[in-house]
């Protein structure tokens, strides 16, 4: 998607971590042994396993090129994540995509994704420790970029303050 002004590009500019890193193959590799497919697999199956009725829960992904695209028009159009720093929360985060998208595309102080499923939480904390290996491509500000993942149900818990 075309910036509305310098800068704002967040999928070309700001997400261009260091020279020649390309964010868009670290988020995918990431998730290469975490399809959408398993994802749901996961959540199909402990939700039967708890009883979740499936108007209790509904389960879904994102992908990173649309999430790129809403980050880039949320800066262009709302003045928001002009500057690093702030948190990003994802209540439901499922196996963490918006939480890791969101730690390659702006410099955010933290990333944290709640989620009541054990088994999708524990997806996500798996995936948080391959993040430890692949942030290291990335700049200074993103490297520092705290990711945590809460097997909580985010209807109790306080939640941090965030942006």
């Amino acid at each position: 998607m075309p910036s509305d002004g310098p800068g704002l590009d967040v999928c070309e500019e700001e997400a261009a971590p260091a020279a020649g890193v390309d964010v868009a193959a670290i988020f995918a590799s990431l998730y290469k042994d975490h399809s959408f497919l398993r994802a749901k697999e996961i959540s199909r199956a402990e939700r039967c396993t708890h009883g979740y009725t499936s108007t209790t829960l509904t389960y879904g992904e994102v992908d990173f090129g649309p999430f790129c695209t809403l980050m880039e028009l949320l800066i262009a159009h709302h003045e928001v994540l002009t500057k690093p720093g702030g948190t990003f929360l994802d209540i439901g985060c499922g196996t963490g995509r918006p939480v890791f998208a969101a730690a390659l595309l702006h410099d955010f102080d933290a990333c944290i994704g709640f989620e009541i499923l054990a088994d999708l939480a524990a997806t996500a904390q798996e995936i948080a420790r391959l993040w430890h290996h692949e942030k290291k491509a990335l700049n200074a500000l993103k490297r520092r970029t705290r990711i945590q993942i809460c097997h909580e149900d985010a209807t109790e818990v306080e939640w941090p303050a965030a942006d």
